[in-house]
């Protein structure tokens, strides 16, 4: 019974690199269908497979990856990172760049 439809396909979610690096990271693409009349409202190009949307993360200490309660909450964080990315699509915020503008320490 929608009217407006946010299709996210998630293109990818690793916990680590390659090689074992533990830099959590995730992609995904955004749609946003017109349920009511079958038509794409965003991106307005039908060719367009969608926004892309990723989230990177520090990296987290190996410990979290020796049980699976702590790669839960790594996978946890990661989705939640991701998915206010994806939000923020949506309206208007303000970015914060940490560190940004402090200059080099005298």
């Amino acid at each position: 019974g929608a009217e407006v439809v946010i299709y996210v396909r998630v293109v990818s979610f690793n916990l680590a690199e390659p090689g074992g690096n533990p830099l959590p990271n995730a992609m995904a693409r955004v749609r946003v269908i017109d349920a009511t009349n079958r038509q794409r409202l965003f991106p307005t190009d039908v060719e367009d497979p969608g926004v892309e949307v990723s989230s990177d993360m520090r990296e987290v200490s190996m410990d979290l990856y020796t049980s699976t309660s702590g790669r839960r909450s790594v996978e946890e964080q990661l989705a939640t990172n991701l998915g206010d990315r994806i939000g923020k699509l949506f309206y208007k915020h303000e970015k914060k760049e940490l560190g940004k503008g402090m200059g080099i320490r005298k």
